[in-house]
């Protein structure tokens, strides 16, 4: 679980960050007014939007 301490410095921020978020993946649970979240379970491939190639990391990190 992760959560913040209230009245931390960090806290407008986080609390603006989340109002951009239309829509939480499966796999995660957010509570946007307690500023907390729950990781339910490692994420598939599939359900990351992030335009990553694996095997260029994999590649840069073997040399």
């Amino acid at each position: 679980m992760i959560t913040f301490k209230a009245q931390s410095d960090a806290e407008n921020t986080i609390r603006d960050a989340t109002e951009l978020v239309a829509q939480v993946p499966a796999w995660l649970q957010a509570d946007h007014d307690q500023l907390t979240a729950k990781v339910l379970r490692h994420p598939e491939r599939a359900e990351i939007a992030a335009p990553v190639q694996e095997q260029l990391i994999v590649e840069l990190y073997s040399k």
